[in-house]
């Protein structure tokens, strides 16, 4: 054991947006005068990985060089992040271990919908004495090298808003852009003044979510018009 060589190769492993990968082990008894029965086995010091020999159990005999595979399985680290595990595969003969050290680094990739803008068009969606109006909510997935599959909402801090989207699932291949109208329905301004209001527009894909925001305007009623109200005259039910 003595005069075994153990390389792993390669040392150092990366993937990307993947939780598996494999690296070769090779064993050299080129030095060796005897031959050699070793039992294979791994370890992280995080306990992250599963470990797959294939095989875990090799005969050697002397002069030999042979190589075995090793499976490394750990879970990806969450979108945009990297984490570097250490690994080492040890071989022993029951009495003596030859070791190897490692490093697999797991690059996870941005999630696609963080690359997916929305817009509110218009931004500012002024109701003059209306209750009711309609912005488009565009979501642009130019930047994006994934299709994604999205739900719309509508929020507002005051919750004094109602909203409808002709299409509230929409499908924004990689690299296209997609439109849907939502109608929005107010609460009634306070009388005379002018309210604005801020709301969002929000696309999930079930996990992570894009948000246009805009803002919605309900002016004061004018005197002109407060006094036409006042004026308007009464009329009975048994007028004709």
């Amino acid at each position: 054991m003595s005069t075994l060589g153990l390389r792993i190769e390669p040392s150092v492993v990366r993937v990307n947006d993947a939780d598996s990968a494999t690296v070769k082990i090779t064993l050299d008894n080129r030095r060796g005068r005897s031959g050699l029965r070793i039992v294979l086995d791994s370890h992280d010091p995080d306990g992250a990985i599963q470990f797959t020999f294939s095989p875990q159990v090799v005969d050697l005999v002397a002069g030999q060089v042979t190589a075995v595979f090793l499976r490394l399985y750990c879970l990806r680290p969450p979108p945009g992040q990297e984490l570097t595990h250490q690994f080492t595969v040890t071989a022993s003969d029951g009495n003596v271990t030859v070791d190897g050290s490692g490093s697999l680094v797991q690059v996870s990739s941005r999630a696609a919908i963080e690359l997916l803008t929305v817009h509110v068009n218009p931004s500012v969606l002024r109701l003059k004495n209306r209750r009711r109006g309609y912005v488009r909510a565009v979501l642009d997935n130019r930047d994006g090298a994934q299709g994604l599959r999205v739900t719309m909402r509508g929020d507002d801090p005051e919750n004094v808003m109602r909203f409808a989207f002709t299409a509230d699932t929409l499908e924004i291949p990689p690299g296209q852009m997609a439109t849907t109208k939502v109608y929005i329905t107010v609460s009634p301004a306070p009388s005379g003044q002018e309210v604005t209001r801020p709301f969002n527009i929000v696309a999930s894909d079930g996990q992570w979510e894009a948000q246009g925001h805009g803002t919605l305007i309900q002016p004061a009623a004018s005197r002109r018009q407060l006094t036409r109200v006042l004026l308007r005259p009464f009329r009975r039910a048994d007028d004709h």
